[in-house]
């Protein structure tokens, strides 16, 4: 589909298409400034299409230079990255955007798609996905790796093996959630990463896949929006995350 829809915080509005209707793309900005990139049209024909969003309609930009779909993707509109996904095969590629132009970096450790990502051209980090091994089913990995605007670290991995998760963040406080364990289970887990190790939080009310490979908030404020449940069952709904956050407070007492 090309359908595009805006979330104001409470509800959700329909507002001008893509202009090329696809999936399994990346997707990093705002509202207001958005980046979409790749994906792919059935039966597989993945695109190197870059489509612009300036909260009014879509402009197509410099294609990527591979054409490939479940990437993962971080950063905004006019600085993010590409890295990894699938073509004829498992890529380890990254691919850095200036608004303008795509520049190749540094490759990850790991070859593999359907990652959770987010973050910035400087600070970004990828979670879990699929690794070109045991087929069939694909590996589904615990793998972590950040990128410090040069190349990727691997760095402690997942507690959950997952695929198609969702991620929000970047490489110093990022959350991780929901996403496919099992060829025939979804996760309900969400864990988050505090620059050195992965605590699991708050689990989510609906555990589905592919929500969106690419950042939707913060590690604290997030949504899970849309997914979908092996069969497939298809979901239209949206979860929010706000976790809390305490203000210290001097206190006069009279």
């Amino acid at each position: 589909t090309a359908e595009t829809e805006s979330y104001d915080g409470s509800t959700w509005t329909e507002v001008n298409n893509l202009l090329t209707g696809r999936r399994e793309g990346g997707g990093v900005g705002t509202s207001t400034a958005a980046l979409f990139i790749g994906g792919v049209i059935s039966p597989y024909t993945n695109q190197l299409i870059v489509e612009t969003w300036d909260g009014t309609s879509w402009t197509e930009e410099t294609d990527i230079p591979v054409a490939t779909r479940n990437g993962g993707a971080a950063g905004t509109q006019t600085a993010a990255l590409y890295a990894g996904g699938y073509s004829t095969g498992f890529l380890a590629t990254t691919d850095v955007w200036n608004g303008t132009t795509w520049t190749e970096s540094n490759a990850i450790n790991q070859p593999r798609m359907m990652m959770a990502a987010a973050g910035t051209t400087t600070a970004a980090l990828m979670a879990g996905g699929e690794i070109p091994s045991g087929t069939p089913p694909l590996g589904y990995c615990k793998f972590t790796e950040t990128y410090d605007g040069t190349s990727w670290s691997e760095t402690n991995d997942l507690n959950t093996q997952r695929t198609q998760s969702g991620g929000s963040g970047n490489s110093a406080a990022f959350i991780c959630y929901s996403g496919q364990i099992g060829s025939a289970n979804n996760t309900v887990q969400s864990e988050s990463f505090d620059g050195t190790s992965w605590t699991e939080v708050g689990d989510l009310a609906t555990g589905r896949n592919e929500m969106g490979y690419g950042s939707q908030g913060t590690q604290t404020s997030t949504l899970a929006t849309g997914g979908s449940t092996p069969g497939p069952t298809y979901y239209a709904n949206t979860e929010v995350y706000a976790d809390p956050v305490y203000t210290a407070k001097t206190v006069t007492v009279s």
